[in-house]
Formats: structure tokens, C-alpha cells, sequence
């Protein structure tokens, strides 16, 4: 056994709720009885006790994590900490002004899923305009100094736009294109 960290790495769900209505999301956001958001002193001691076992980096998710009235505290705790922070999102919720706001909280890496060209992605996600709200988001987090990232889900309707997006994604100097299986 090697002498890395216990915990390398921690994906933490912010909150279950989502602006989108995504038919294949697999955290059944907006779902009746869905879980409740763990408080901020919660948050913080789950960090703490990340830290501790050697935790580097944190992957901020949800449903939708810009819903979470926490996002920028959790991010401040995690940067006081020494942990690197992404932020995954659908990128609908995040123009110029709200991105500054988290650079300055400490957030350096941000990941926008986007599933397809503009058609493809919003009949994926169910709402009209979220490709094109997905790509503001994008372009600007590479204008404000993210390491910025698109990440994609592949099906069976949207593979025969995916390299069309990759080619979108290096374009708008995106340093990560990443492709799931779904």
C-alpha cells in the first residue's frame, strides 16, 4: 500500500435541487421527498475531516450547486484549507458577475456539462436556451481565468455531435473536453 492520502478526492453534493429537467440524471434532482441541504457547519466539519485524511481536491456537485445558498462558503472553507475546489454545473445560472464572485471566493476550476449542439443539448436538458446559456458560461469563466472544462454525456442521440463539440470546446480555448458514457 502506497503512502498517498486516505482520501484523494471527494465529490460533495451541495443540494439536490436543478433548474433543468434532465431525463437522464442520475441524482433525480427535484424528485418529492428529496433529500434536505446539510447545514454549513456540517459542510465545514466534513471538510475539516476530509482535510485530515489528506483530502486535495473537491468536487462541488448537485442537482444544481449554484442553487445552494452555501456555494461560496463552502468554497472559502475548502480554499482556507488548502483544497482545490471545481465547481460542476449546467452553466445556466452563471453569468460574468456571479463567476468574479467565485473567483474571489476561491474557486479556480469550473466544469459545464454540455451534451450536444445547441438543439440536442436542450431537448436533453428540457429547456430552451440552456445551450446557450451553458456556453455564455463557458466563455466567460475562460475570460475570467478558469481552467474550464465541458463535460458531456454520450447517448446514442447526441453521439453524432460530439466531436462538432469538440472541436466548439477547443475553439473557446477550453482546456478539458470529456466525454461519459451514459
Amino acid at each position: 500500500v502506497g503512502q498517498g492520502p486516505l482520501l484523494a478526492e471527494l465529490d460533495l453534493q451541495l443540494t439536490s435541487r436543478c433548474n433543468l429537467d434532465c431525463g437522464f440524471c442520475s441524482v433525480d434532482a427535484n424528485a418529492p421527498g428529496a433529500r434536505g441541504r446539510l447545514p454549513m457547519a456540517r459542510l465545514e466539519r466534513i471538510l475539516d475531516e476530509a482535510c485530515g485524511l489528506g483530502l486535495r481536491e473537491l468536487q462541488l456537485t448537485g442537482g444544481e450547486p449554484t442553487l445552494s445558498p452555501y456555494l461560496e462558503g463552502v468554497i472559502r472553507h475548502a480554499r482556507a484549507l488548502g483544497i482545490r475546489t471545481r465547481l460542476i454545473t449546467n452553466g445556466t445560472r452563471l453569468d460574468r458577475g456571479r463567476l468574479e464572485e467565485l473567483w474571489e471566493a476561491g474557486l479556480r476550476s469550473i466544469a459545464v456539462s454540455v451534451d450536444g449542439l445547441a438543439s440536442t443539448h436542450d431537448t436533453m436538458r428540457r429547456r430552451p436556451l440552456a445551450w446557450q446559456r451553458a456556453m455564455a458560461t463557458v466563455l466567460h469563466a475562460v475570460d475570467v481565468g478558469f481552467t474550464t472544462r465541458i463535460s458531456a454525456v454520450a447517448f446514442r442521440s447526441n453521439l453524432h455531435e460530439l466531436s462538432q463539440l469538440a472541436v466548439l470546446a477547443a475553439q473557446r480555448e477550453v482546456e478539458v473536453f470529456s466525454i461519459a458514457l451514459g
